[in-house]
């Protein structure tokens, strides 16, 4: 079983090399890490978040582990659920 996982692992790491797919995860990397390197920018984002996903389990997002495709799906999936909130996040920190 563990062969297979290995298998799969490189197969998908090796289809991140694909450009778009690149583009799209270091952009939400650098927005990952440009929110979360300031307090008052997560303070932000969890009132965005409050305000717009009451229902939803999601408090921050997670980091993207280079080596581990399950990791970079899940940050990916965070992101997404999350964009709204980030859009609102960056219009208040840039007024």
């Amino acid at each position: 079983m563990r062969l297979y996982s290995t298998a799969v692992n490189l197969v998908i790491v090796k289809a991140t090399y694909i450009s778009g797919i690149v583009n799209g995860v270091n952009t939400a990397k650098y927005v990952i890490n440009f929110i979360r390197s300031c307090a008052k920018r997560v303070q932000v984002l969890q009132q965005s978040v409050d305000a717009s996903i009451a229902e939803s389990e999601t408090e921050s997002f997670r980091r993207s582990c280079t080596t581990r495709w399950v990791d970079r799906h899940n940050s990916v999936m965070k992101f997404s659920e999350m964009f709204l909130p980030v859009l609102e996040t960056i219009e208040v920190i840039s007024d």
